[in-house]
């Protein structure tokens, strides 16, 4: 039986996604420039935590792709 908590945790999983998605996909369509411009006004706070999260076991952090 599905509660209402894992039914809108699902729709938050689904809409998170999502917006993934559309992120990358602009993202993909910025020119070099604007895309570098972008990435420099994240905090550096934020890419410390990322780059720390990578090195420290290979990405485990992140979401797995779906199975092909």
């Amino acid at each position: 039986m599905t509660t209402l908590f894992s039914h809108d945790a699902f729709h938050d999983d689904v809409a998170h996604a999502f917006n993934e998605l559309m992120l990358m996909e602009q993202l993909s369509r910025l020119p070099e420039a604007s895309l570098i411009r972008s990435m420099q006004s994240f905090p550096e706070a934020l890419l410390e935590r990322v780059l720390d999260a990578v090195a420290a076991d290979g990405q485990r952090n992140f979401p797995k792709p779906w199975p092909s």
